[in-house]
């Protein structure tokens, strides 16, 4: 069973509509993960390079987050895959009989869809995400959110 009521919002989002923000709230910091491991295929690479990045930025990803990432990227280049096979090959394959079946790769990357979900959500890849993911540290370089909350 899942989280009662409504899921919280990042203080990002609460300052853009103009609500109230949770002075207590985790500040963000940035952490590096570093590069990615080797036996990632490009497209996972791709992705490692890119979420690092975003993740990095928020504040949300550590050097001990390196693992779930991987697994993250490993899942994304999955199902990158079987989407673009289900895309060229269609929905449906013929069978070992000649009549048509759902094609295998739709299972697959419907599966891989759905362990990245729940992966996402446990790294903060989405706004309601965050709100849940606990940071700690002090905030490096220029960050205005850490600013406006240590002015109150």
């Amino acid at each position: 069973m899942g989280a009662r009521g409504f899921k919280p919002k990042p203080n990002e989002l609460k300052l853009l509509a103009g609500g109230r923000v949770n002075k207590h709230a985790p500040i963000p910091v940035s952490r590096s993960v570093g590069d990615p491991p080797e036996y990632l295929d490009d497209c996972g690479k791709a992705k490692w390079h890119e979420l690092a990045a975003q993740l990095g930025e928020l504040g949300v990803l550590a050097a001990s987050d390196a693992s779930i990432l991987t697994l993250y990227c490993a899942t994304w280049s999955l199902w990158r895959q079987a989407s673009d096979r289900v895309r060229d090959e269609g929905l449906t394959v013929a069978s070992g009989e000649g009549s048509p079946k759902t094609n295998p790769c739709y299972h697959i990357a419907s599966d891989a869809l759905k362990t990245l979900l729940r992966i996402g959500t446990e790294c903060g890849m989405s706004p309601s995400a965050r709100g849940s993911v606990k940071t700690t540290g002090t905030p490096t370089g220029d960050n205005p959110l850490a600013k406006f909350l240590t002015k109150r």
